[in-house]
């Protein structure tokens, strides 16, 4: 009788084994499945879109730029500044 019981508890060790093991290829693929997705949203492509498409944000041109220079950042090209 005692190694019915004891086949028994093993059966239902080894599906709970087989159930964990599923659960945990399914979470692996969902994992995989998100690396791909944040390496897609976080590529310079997809950003430049949806700063063009989103924020309506567009490239400057030269003469468009203004520099500023903060206290204890000169520099040395150009000392009369």
């Amino acid at each position: 009788m005692q190694l019915v019981i004891v086949r028994y508890e093993q059966r239902l060790v080894y599906n709970d084994i087989v159930r964990v093991q599923n659960a945990q290829q399914k979470l692996n693929e969902v994992w995989s499945y998100l690396q791909l997705e944040r390496a897609n949203l976080s590529s310079t492509m997809n950003v430049d879109k949806q700063i063009k498409e989103k924020l309506k944000l567009k490239t400057p041109e030269l003469d468009e730029i203004i520099y500023i220079n903060l206290p204890g950042n000169e520099t040395q090209e150009n000392p009369e500044q």
